[in-house]
Order: C-alpha cells, then structure tokens, then sequence
C-alpha cells in the first residue's frame, strides 16, 4: 500500500493465504489537538488484528514518520510535531502477513502559545521596559527592538533570555525615537507568533523655567532649571533680531550665565539646549531687548578744599566697564578713566569755579550720556581771628591764628585810616602769628592788614585792600595768579566816610 507519492513496502504471500484479506479501520478521529501533538482514535478492525501502523507526515512534505501499536489498541498520541502544521494521517490493520487498506484522514496542530498582554512602559530618553504573561510550556523569549526612523531602521538588535523572565528594560536607544519591539515565544529552535508594540522614546530633556533678569544696555544674565542629572553642560546661543550678532558658548552644568557685550536697545532670541551623553535636547527659548545706555542719575561734589574736591556717583549698573571723568576749570581741561564709584581730583587752583562732567565706559565701548556738576574750590584764607589790642601811645599788637600750615610768611601791612601816601610793610615768617607795630602815632586810628604768603604768591580770590595817599592815582598790584580774572574797586576815603566804588574787570595774563 501507499500513502500519496511515498513508497511503502510490499508484501508477497503464498497464493492460498492471499485470499485471506483483512478490512481497514474505521471512523477516523482526531482530539486534544495542540501545538504540538494531537489523538488519533479509530474503531477496530472485524477480525484478528496482530497491530497498527500508524504513518503520518505534513502536506506540504517531509518525511514520513510511523509508530507502531499493539492491535487492542484503537488510539494513539501524536508527539513531537510542528505547530499550525496540516498532517496526513495513514491507519493501517495489520495481521501475520498482510495488511489493510490505510484509513486515510488529515489534521491541523495548533499555533504555539505567543506572548500576550505585551506593554511598553517607564520610556526615557534612551531606555523603556517590556513586560508580557509567561507563555506556559516555553523554553526561553527572543526579543527584537530596532528603531523605524529613517537611516536607523537596520540597526536592529535581539535578546534572549530564558522562560522565566518576562519582564526586561531595553537600554541604550536613540532619544526621540520610534522603536518596534517584538516578543517571541520559543519551544527549542521553534519560536511562536510574534507579540508586537511600538513605542517612541523620550527627547533628551532641555532645561525649563528661564528667567532674564539685570537687563541693561549691553548686558543680561540667564537663569534656568535643571531636568536631568545625566547633563554634561549647556549651549547656549543668542542672537540679535536682525542677525547681525549670532554669538554660541558653552559652559559646565551651571544654571546662570551672564551675556556681556550686547548692544544698546536691540532684540535678543536666546536657545539654551542640554548636552548629553547621546546629543543635545530640544531647545529652551526666550527672548528680551536691551536697554539705551542711561546717563548717570546721581554725581556729587564734597570734600572741598584749596586745591582739591571729592567727585562721587552712583554705577549705572554692576556690568559696566570704566568711568571717564572730565574736570574743565575757566582755562584748560583734564580728563581721567575710572573704575571707582568717587574719586578726589587734585591740583585745582583755589577759588576756582570747575565744571565736572561724567559719563560711563561700557565693555563694548559705548558711552552713556554726560551728567555735569559744578563745584568751586575754596579760598587760601590762610589766616583767621585777626585781633589788633594792646594799645600803647606808640604800639599796637596785632595777633591772629594760622589756618593754613602751607603759608609761607606772612606780609602785615597798616598806615593811618586817614590814608597815607605809602603804607608800612612787615613780613612775618610762617610759624609766628602776631608782632608788635612799633613807632606809630599817638591817639591815630590805623588800618591793618595781614596777608598769608605761598611759594606760589598770596592768597587768590580774597580781598585785597590797600591805601595811599589822595595824591596818587597809580599802584601796581602784585602778587597776582596768572590767567584769573580780578575785580577791582577803588574808594575815596572822606570825613563821612567811603565814596561809592569805581569798578573794573582785569584778567591776568597766562605763562607763555
């Protein structure tokens, strides 16, 4: 007998037990079909029947395979065969020495047992977890992952892991990536249909939360949060609206940055991105505008002395650079950078009215707007408290204190109130402070007159006051400051008193 197109043996006999043929078994059935295995039952035979022979081989082809039985037996399990496999199935009586036609039927085995209830879950950046049922009867789980984005779908990668593992975190994935995840069941070198998902990581986390604070004309300073710990450091990036300034830095996991040298009210787009171990993250964005560059709001003069003066002001702000300060007396200019917030400029010439302006230096070289004051440096009095007592017939003392200790001499002066044709001079050396007027007139009123005497000549911008005689109507004064102007007043001195004074203007003339 055979079974389709196999070749089966064939059995010769003597020509008289030829006639003793024997009938097939009947009502093929099959049961308890799984992936693997399933019952074969058939009814017996009418008649002696020493065994079965059972043959049974997919449809689709392979070789055949058989098990033999004892004939009481009218049912048998199929073992060891492929899942979702169609069989042809063969029973075949068999007595001494003959056999019967084969009861001929087909069955199908069950698919294996897949992975169910797969999930995807707890997705980072470069990570996410998969989870699915034990599948009962598996010897271990074969799982693919690759990536669908174009230019990375071939980087595919397989794990397996033994049967009881069921759930495991695939590590080591692109960021913001889809990825297609497959579950195999395997029965030894057979594996199940596969359980599928997609998912897609996470981006790589930019920083949140940015603030733009201390706004100025050529400076502002960025503040944001962190998200990750894995971050190496930041890009940051900032550019002017109209591109003419497109300026990148990068710096260690801070999470402030001063910007510096901008320019004076312009717009800013700013992009602060993570940088990871995998690449940079998406982004953090804002935008502000700078502001003008402001005038000085607040510039003082105190201190004042003979030769010198106290300038203060207030910063426009702790980012700038420099202060140019300039002071400009009646006949010449000086001008001086500072990075102080006072400064007390010497050499000034006493009594001398100054114009002082300001302006701040920024890093990019800008300047703000000029703010001025005025301040006047005070007078060499040199002397104070004159007291004149002491009278005598012929003598009067005449004391005073010394405010000055730079006064060189000091040049007393006194004639008769009356107005002699000349006054008397007495020079007097820096450290004393009086001196008797000897031979004078009795019961005559005198005028005295004490002058404090630098290196440089008396006393600027105190009055002066001399005497002479009604006769004369010249005097040469001396002792002058160059380059300053003078006011003079002369008096005629009557028996009622002082005439209104004749006025003029006179400006000394400069060192060549």
């Amino acid at each position: 007998n055979d079974l389709g197109n196999q070749i089966y043996p064939v059995y010769f006999f003597h020509l008289a037990s030829a006639l003793a043929t024997i009938g097939p078994p009947t009502e093929l059935i099959t049961s308890e079909v799984t992936a693997r295995s399933f019952m074969v039952n058939w009814t017996h035979t009418p008649g002696k029947v020493e065994k079965y022979r059972v043959v049974y081989y997919p449809t689709r082809g392979g070789k055949p395979e058989e098990v033999v039985v004892d004939g009481s037996v009218s049912s048998i399990v199929l073992k060891n065969l492929m899942s979702s496999t169609e069989y042809q199935i063969a029973v075949f009586a068999v007595s001494a020495h003959t056999a019967s036609e084969g009861l001929r039927g087909t069955e199908t085995t069950l698919a294996l047992p897949m992975a169910s209830d797969l999930e995807l879950y707890d997705v980072t950046e470069n990570s996410m977890r998969v989870k699915w049922d034990a599948v009962p009867g598996a010897t271990g789980y074969l799982i693919l992952y690759a990536p669908l984005t174009e230019g990375l779908a071939g980087d595919e990668k397989e794990m397996k892991i033994g049967e009881t593992h069921t759930d495991i975190e695939l590590s080591g994935l692109f960021p913001n990536t889809e990825y297609t995840v497959t579950v195999y069941a395997m029965f030894g070198e057979e594996a199940s249909d596969p359980a599928t998902g997609q998912e897609t990581t996470l981006p790589l986390t930019p920083p949140r939360n940015l603030r733009i604070s201390n706004i100025g004309s050529n400076s502002a300073r960025l503040t944001w949060d962190p998200t990750s710990g894995k971050i190496s450091g930041y890009r940051i990036v900032y550019t002017s609206a109209d591109g003419t300034e497109i300026n990148e830095v990068e710096v260690d996991p801070i999470t402030t940055f001063p910007l510096k040298g901008l320019t004076p009210l312009t717009d800013y787009s700013v992009a602060i991105f993570s940088i990871y171990e995998e690449g940079q993250s998406l982004p953090l964005v804002g935008e502000f505008t700078t502001e003008e560059v402001p005038a000085q709001q607040y510039l003082e003069i105190d201190e004042v002395r003979t030769d010198s003066f106290r300038v203060t002001w207030h910063p426009l702000s702790a980012e700038e650079g420099q202060h140019k300060l300039m002071w400009i007396p009646v006949y010449g200019g000086n001008t001086q950078e500072e990075e102080q917030d006072s400064y007390v400029i010497e050499g000034l010439d006493p009594g001398t009215e100054y114009e002082v302006s300001l302006l701040a230096v920024l890093d990019d070289g800008s300047e703000s707007e000029v703010v001025t004051a005025v301040g006047t440096t005070l007078l060499q009095t040199g002397i104070r408290n004159l007291v004149v007592d002491d009278e005598t017939a012929t003598s009067l003392q005449v004391t005073w204190d010394i405010s000055d200790s730079n006064v060189e001499q000091f040049r007393v002066t006194y004639l008769t109130a009356q107005g002699d044709p000349m006054e008397e001079v007495i020079m007097v050396p820096g450290m004393h402070n009086s001196i008797l007027l000897k031979t004078l007139i009795p019961d005559t009123e005198y005028k005295v007159t004490v002058t404090p005497i630098y290196t440089t000549g008396e006393v600027p911008g105190q009055t002066l006051e001399t005497f002479v005689g009604a006769d004369i109507n010249t005097i040469v004064i001396t002792n002058l400051l160059s380059g300053m102007d003078y006011n003079v007043k002369i008096f005629a001195s009557q028996a009622s008193g002082f005439s209104d004074a004749l006025t003029g203007l006179v400006r000394t003339r400069k060192p060549d």
